[in-house]
């Protein structure tokens, strides 16, 4: 009898774990843990992307995203914020969905990210290009209150174009990545290069003031661009950016993906990570004289997470060797001095594929870490022939699949949401993930071929009491 309490305990330990990283049936309406938003009805044309995700302190959830909706007008920054229970919540914006338009005729058909201010007020800022067939590319922030309404003392509308710094632009990458500091200033990361034709493109990471001017005590004159990479790969290179955090020093930290030019473009890309001071100089004590270099042939870097120690990992999407139509996803992680983790996955590489043995299209576009430093990859996963579904994983802080997670027994969660389609080919993404309460919400878009495509959001218990590796 006196193991009768040990023996209780492990049963309860057990039916915690055994609903760790499922969907929460108490979420969402079109299955249980899935919400799907149609942002703004409309009979031609209705197509929503989301690409962003903050979990409120309370339980309720902002999405961010695009949304077309009228065949003559650009796309609109969109806002949604779901209750507890995944439906809208009506008392934000205009019915629970915030309509941000620059009104300068951009085209935000790039990456969207979104950040919540100290005092609850909400960021958003979306890439793409000044006009339709226009080769330039613009960055445009907008700002409202907790509630959706746009802020009309910043820019017009709520919304203002960033200016790239002086005697840059922005390049045709249309990948951007933002962090508030712990003052509520903005640093955005994305490539520039001079107007003039260059082989040279390099991650610039800038600091805003409240009003949208530039910081000029950040860096030089408010600008930091990372030219480490080329002195690393000893010559030109091509920098895309695929994330930015700051850690509990304040320090930054920008990753992304390098290519060195070659006219051939068969030049191998690496992961490229760079480190930088709170006043935006490079921080030499990172890496190899603050950034670091990690060959990866063929993977596409996608979004970048920092641990509590200063760890970062960074995922992407790789073809794999035999197969080019066969890709995975793949984790890199860093220590918290810049050098490639060895102790985690294969010489500090992890493949996750969802469709092993056989191919399949396996992609990586959202990472996170847990507090207690397990990391959860979202993305998608298509079995040859076959429509992709949404796809998350959990893995150790060594790169083990953490096989408590999701209803696989394997580490692995696939959610399959399939609209409505005539020839089968659909694409559902998750683009975001966020952490917040022993809870993970991850969200994307869930496509269909009538151009009705809709947010996608999923909620899942995320930390069950026992573990893997328990025995």
């Amino acid at each position: 009898m006196r193991r009768l309490p040990a023996l209780l305990l492990l049963a309860t330990g057990l039916a915690a774990h055994a609903r760790d990283g499922v969907p929460d049936p108490s979420f969402g309406a079109h299955a249980p843990g899935v919400a799907l938003i149609d942002v703004v009805p409309a009979p031609q044309i209705s197509i929503d992307a989301a690409r962003a995700v903050v979990a409120l302190p309370d339980g309720r959830v902002l999405v961010a995203g695009t949304s077309a909706y009228d065949f003559q007008a650009p796309e609109a920054l969109s806002v949604v914020r779901l209750g507890v229970d995944g439906t809208r919540d009506t008392a934000f914006g205009n019915g629970g969905v915030a309509l941000l338009h620059p009104g300068d005729g951009s085209h935000l058909r790039g990456s969207v990210t979104m950040l919540r201010r100290s005092d609850g007020r909400v960021v958003v800022l979306g890439s793409g290009v000044a006009s339709i067939g226009s080769g330039t590319t613009v960055i445009v922030a907008c700002r409202m209150s907790a509630d959706g309404v746009p802020d009309t003392g910043f820019g017009t509308r709520g919304c203002r174009r960033l200016p790239p710094p002086p005697g840059l632009q922005w390049n045709t990458t249309p990948s951007i990545a933002a962090a508030l500091d712990q003052n509520d200033h903005l640093l955005v990361a994305a490539t520039t290069s001079p107007p003039v034709f260059t082989p040279d493109w390099n991650v610039t990471v800038t600091r805003w003031n409240d009003d949208g001017s530039l910081d000029t005590s950040f860096a030089t004159n408010g600008t930091a661009i990372v030219t480490r990479f080329d002195a690393l790969a000893a010559r030109a290179t091509r920098e895309f950016v695929a994330g930015l955090a700051i850690d509990a020093s304040g320090r930054i930290v920008v990753g992304g993906r390098s290519m060195p030019y070659d006219t051939s473009f068969q030049a191998p890309s690496s992961v490229a990570v760079a480190r930088l001071l709170s006043d935006g100089q490079l921080d030499a004590t990172f890496g190899d004289g603050g950034a670091r270099l990690v060959t990866a042939p063929r993977l596409e870097v996608e979004s970048l997470a920092l641990a509590a120690d200063g760890s970062s990992a960074i995922c992407g999407t790789a073809s794999t060797q035999d197969d080019p139509g066969d890709t995975d996803m793949v984790v890199v992680r860093l220590d918290a001095g810049g050098h490639l983790d060895t102790g985690f996955g294969e010489a500090g590489m992890r493949s996750i594929a969802f469709n092993a043995p056989t191919s399949g299209r396996d992609a990586c576009h959202a990472i996170a870490m847990q507090p207690d430093g397990r990391i959860v990859v979202a993305g998608s996963t298509a079995a040859p022939g076959a429509s992709g579904d949404l796809a998350l994983a959990r893995l150790w802080p060594d790169g083990r699949l953490d096989r408590g997670f999701g209803d696989r027994g394997d580490g692995r969660l696939v959610v399959a949401i399939d609209l409505e389609s005539t020839n089968g080919n659909l694409h559902d993404q998750l683009d975001a993930v966020a952490w917040h309460g022993d809870v993970l919400t991850a969200a994307g878009v869930a496509n269909s071929d009538y151009n009705q495509d809709e947010f996608a959001v999923v909620r899942l218990r995320a930390d069950g009491l026992l573990d893997d590796g328990f025995d």
